[in-house]
């Protein structure tokens, strides 16, 4: 990474300084941050998978974790350039009131100090930040996850496939890398920005009068009460409406997937009625969620208010007794004004954190899960010399009670042509199935020219059937 670091910022030097080529200095920028990660490594998988939804987030993250720190220092510097450029507006407006000739006699450089704050120092942190987020991070974490998801799910048998809808693992194995991206990005950059924002303000207004930063604490304090009593409620309503909306995209696809058979059956209106139904589900679980969010947003107005009110209010009675100058006043106004935004931002951004765990939850029921037919250890090529078939005592039900082959032995010689004949639900479709292995047989054994399809790599044993 340091290479590739050094050698991109000496190109970009040589772009700008010797040919002048501003536009290929841009692309190599991009270029520069698009590619610190590669999301296609062919690195190990956790095996077993993580269990946990942070586990398995710091999982994914482990190849971005470097990027992840600067994203949140680069946020930490943008995040204190606003605290400083609203509490510079307060004090500026101090000097012009009290000290107009201090600003008259060095207006030029005044103006120069906020040309260089405005046009070039903010826009070049807030510039740093972007391209990690978006050109470093977002894309590319997306991707590495669904890489890493499909390697893991397509190492699963044909029997895990069949217990679930395809179109429901699809859209798990899709969407569950979109929520790893934003919950990383939520995590280290959106909530360490409102965090530094309101440390900062506290920070301000303590350093103003003590008795500023009163309003502000209790204002924590009921947020912070305010966005537990939103999680809370959230949380579970979220894991609901993800499993809702991966059943639509199970039953939807699945649907698409299988029309010469719904046509066939003549069964069409049986798949609206079912996509109907899930679709009332999924609206149902919606719309408690959302239920949530507008009380929230409800309580966050109200709360907000107060703040204004105490902070706006008790500074203009601190002003009048001589407590702050007008220059605090407006600085702490802007301050308490941006709070105000940002915190509406910020308690649906907690309501989304969760949300976006429940996705994260909701997926690794099918993109972590342990790998449940794997080869052997010691498991050797298959090698034909022959091709005799020797079948004996199997048996399997799926897990139940009766179904499937019971007992099953016979043997076929090298070269020989059989058919199996048999009524529907006889068991030939299972037979086949164990011969591929694509599920593990409940009892007995299959060896092909004496060697027990157990003891071989999968890969192996289907390359040589055809």
């Amino acid at each position: 990474m340091e290479k590739t670091f050094y050698k991109s910022v000496q190109s970009i030097s040589d772009c700008i300084i010797h040919r002048s080529n501003f536009i290929y200095a841009v692309f190599l920028m991009f270029h520069f941050f698009e590619n610190l990660v590669d999301p296609f490594d062919n690195g190990p998988i956790a095996d077993p998978p993580p269990k946990s939804v942070w586990a398995f987030l710091l999982e994914n993250c482990r190849p971005f974790n470097m990027v992840l720190v600067a994203l949140f220092f680069a946020t930490l510097i943008t995040a204190t350039l606003e605290v400083l450029f609203l509490v510079g507006i307060g004090k500026f407006m101090d000097y012009i009131q009290s000290q107009p000739d201090i600003i008259l006699d060095n207006l030029w450089g005044v103006v120069i100090a906020f040309g260089v704050f405005l046009i070039l120092l903010r826009p070049l942190a807030s510039m740093i930040e972007t391209l990690i987020a978006d050109q470093s991070i977002d894309v590319n974490l997306t991707q590495a996850v669904r890489w890493r998801a499909f390697r893991r799910v397509i190492q699963q048998s044909v029997g895990w496939f069949e217990k679930d809808l395809a179109g429901r693992i699809a859209n798990r194995a899709i969407n569950t890398p979109n929520s790893v991206k934003r919950l990383a990005l939520m995590t280290l950059s959106d909530s360490a920005h409102g965090l530094i924002l309101v440390l900062g303000t506290f920070i301000v207004l303590s350093q103003m009068n003590i008795y500023m930063t009163v309003p502000l604490l209790i204002w924590v304090t009921l947020y912070v009460a305010l966005t537990r009593w939103t999680i809370s409620k959230v949380e579970p309503l979220s894991n609901a409406a993800s499993e809702a909306k991966s059943t639509v995209s199970g039953v939807i696809i699945d649907s698409l997937t299988n029309i010469h058979t719904v046509k066939s059956a003549g069964s069409e209106q049986a798949e609206i009625n079912f996509v109907k139904q899930s679709l009332i589900t999924l609206r149902k679980r919606a719309l408690e969620r959302s239920a949530i969010t507008t009380k929230m947003e409800i309580g966050l107005h109200m709360l907000n208010g107060a703040l204004l009110f105490a902070v706006i209010g008790g500074g203009t009675v601190l002003w009048a007794s001589g407590g702050i100058t007008a220059g605090e006043l407006i600085g702490a106004t802007l301050l308490i004004l941006r709070i105000e935004t940002i915190s509406k931002w910020f308690i649906r951004l907690a309501g989304d954190i969760f949300a976006e765990i429940g996705t994260i939850r909701e997926g690794m029921k099918s993109i972590s899960q342990p790998v449940d037919l794997r080869d052997h250890h010691d498991a050797r090529t298959l090698e034909v010399t022959g091709g005799a078939l020797v079948i004996s005592g199997l048996t399997h039900h799926y897990g139940k009670a009766s179904g499937g082959l019971n007992d099953v032995s016979f043997s076929i010689k090298g070269g020989e042509k059989v058919a199996i004949v048999g009524r529907s639900g006889a068991g030939k479709s299972t037979l086949l199935k164990l011969f591929l292995r694509f599920y593990e047989a409940e009892g007995g054994s299959i060896a092909i020219d004496g060697q027990d399809i157990r003891t071989l790599t999968q890969n192996s044993l289907r390359r040589h059937i055809g």
